[in-house]
């Protein structure tokens, strides 16, 4: 199990993170399925990261996302063959 205190977060990034953890643990050999109540988390990696990619990293309305450095990290990974369903 993974888990640290982190001072100043969000719940929106821990949840990103989480998925980014399984991603980068268990994605390139086990492709697993990963279970979120968290809308924001699941249309991130399956919807509006790849639209705000296409933009330059902007969203819709020219602002960066947040989450960046997370986003970039999963998008990076699944570019190199890394998946996990969610």
């Amino acid at each position: 199990a993974y888990s640290k205190g982190c001072i100043g977060t969000t719940n929106n990034r821990e949840e990103l993170k989480a998925i980014l953890y399984t991603l980068i643990r268990y994605g390139k050999d086990e492709h697993p399925i990963v279970y979120s109540d968290s809308a924001y988390a699941v249309n991130t990696f399956n919807n509006w990261m790849w639209s705000w990619a296409n933009r330059g990293w902007l969203k819709s309305d020219n602002k960066e996302p947040e989450n960046l450095d997370l986003i970039q990290t999963y998008y990076d990974l699944y570019q190199q063959g890394y998946r996990i369903d969610l």
